[in-house]
């Protein structure tokens, strides 16, 4: 009797051994797969952000080509050069430099930048 419960709880151990040395190989692997997954994620939203930001720089650089003259022309080279640097900006930065500037912003300027999430958050509510 003594023999076969011995044998029991080395059966279990080795169970157990086993168990979690599989348990150990899936969150590997689950690890590596959502690595994976978050750079490809990334690599699609920069590249995403690239193609957004040369359309927003030609829009710019269109805006530029069809300004009125006269007292408006001025005004609508300066929105042109904003268009187009802000193309710029977002096609060089990408999402993840963009991204990285918005948080450190945020950092910086803690309470105006809570006080715009709950603007933005209660004009949100009112719109749906």
């Amino acid at each position: 009797m003594a023999q076969q419960s011995n044998q029991a709880a080395s059966a279990a151990k080795d169970a157990s051994t086993k168990l979690n040395d599989v348990a150990t190989q899936l969150g590997g692997a689950l690890k590596d797969a959502a690595s994976q997954a978050y750079e490809s994620t990334t690599q699609k939203a920069d590249d995403l952000a690239a193609n957004l930001g040369g359309s927003i720089r030609q829009f710019g650089d269109r805006i530029k080509e069809n300004s009125p003259g006269g007292m408006l022309a001025g005004a609508s080279e300066a929105v042109a050069d904003r268009v187009k640097w802000g193309g710029e900006y977002l096609e060089q930065a990408k999402f993840s430099g963009a991204s990285d500037d918005l948080a450190e912003l945020i950092q910086r300027n803690p309470i105006p930048a809570v006080l715009i999430a709950f603007g933005v958050g209660w004009f949100l509510s009112r719109r749906i």
